[in-house]
């Protein structure tokens, strides 16, 4: 089975990387983002709960993240594969994932860390916010994220890093070259049992 997470900063690009790299490899996309933006859709209890963090620009508290993401994940652990998008976003959830994904003896596979320039992430939010109309994107927000991330998110790599499971990716270009970077090292991990630790070019 082939667990990959895709992590980095807000608009890293990590969502439409996630995307395409679970098509390509015939894996399941498992978006956090995407689960708690559909219980806000659908104004349930936890949607209403989840809401109040999103638009703040603060992460989701472990045990709501935890439960949606274990229930969500348990229904794929008979496919070919995960991609975790936006998850893990903190050591602590980091952890409590490798227990559980090594208690079915089906652990993470690699870790991808795109990399970009912050005025490149702003830029790209801002962005979005003007074509989406999400409403965790404007100024405040995102300027709220980047602190979050910063903070409780980041130390993610020197985690995975330990482990060697960590792959660094410049997503400082096209969407198909940074693609074509991550395919990369799937292929030479699926090949070697190796993986490459910076992709930049």
């Amino acid at each position: 089975m082939l667990n990959l997470i895709l992590f980095g900063p807000p608009g890293s690009g990590k969502g439409t990387q996630s995307s395409r790299v679970a098509c390509r490899y015939n894996l399941v996309h498992l978006s956090s983002g995407e689960l708690f933006r559909e219980e806000v859709r659908k104004g349930t209890k936890l949607g209403y709960q989840l809401a109040s963090y999103m638009l703040k620009g603060l992460l989701v508290p472990d045990n709501m993240v935890l439960k949606k993401i274990y229930k969500a994940a348990i229904h794929h652990e008979d496919t070919t594969g995960i991609v975790f998008d936006g998850f893990p976003r903190t050591v602590n959830q980091a952890v409590l994932l490798d227990r559980f994904l090594n208690k079915k003896n089906i652990p993470v596979s690699i870790v991808f860390f795109m990399m970009v320039d912050e005025k490149e992430l702003i830029s790209r939010m801002m962005g979005r916010a003007e074509d989406s109309g999400r409403l965790d994107d404007n100024e405040e927000v995102i300027l709220r994220r980047m602190d979050v991330y910063e903070k409780q998110t980041r130390p993610l790599r020197d985690y995975y890093q330990k482990q060697n499971k960590l792959s660094c990716i410049s997503g400082m270009a096209p969407v198909k070259v940074v693609a074509e970077r991550i395919s990369s090292v799937i292929d030479n991990y699926l090949m070697k049992k190796e993986i490459i630790k910076l992709v930049a070019e």
